[in-house]
């Protein structure tokens, strides 16, 4: 059986890339800046030692990992669990990933 997420090509995670209740415990490599979405606007995007797609960082994720320290090398190394959840995005429902702390 082949997951649907599977079939996204996009080479960043997104929420599809989690099943229900499914929690993903990664260990950052490295946050650097790179021209993301149709508008290529610069983003931080963490990089994994384990073999995952990059996650694009949100102000909401951006906010968790500042108590890393006050640059994004300090986060490397970092232990992080991300999972999906229900939120809201320009007024819409949708579902994305969070960083738990």
């Amino acid at each position: 059986m082949t997951a649907w997420s599977s079939f996204s090509s996009s080479p960043y995670l997104s929420a599809g890339d989690f099943g229900d209740r499914e929690e993903k415990r990664l260990t950052i490599k490295v946050i650097r800046t790179e021209a993301v979405g149709r508008e290529r606007e610069d983003k931080p995007v963490a990089y994994f030692q384990e073999a995952v797609k990059p996650l694009v960082l949100n102000k909401t994720n951006r906010r968790q990992l500042a108590i890393c320290g006050p640059t994004t090398d300090d986060c490397r190394g970092a232990v992080v669990i991300l999972h999906a959840v229900d939120t809201e995005y320009g007024g819409d429902a949708t579902r994305g990933i969070r960083i738990k702390q």
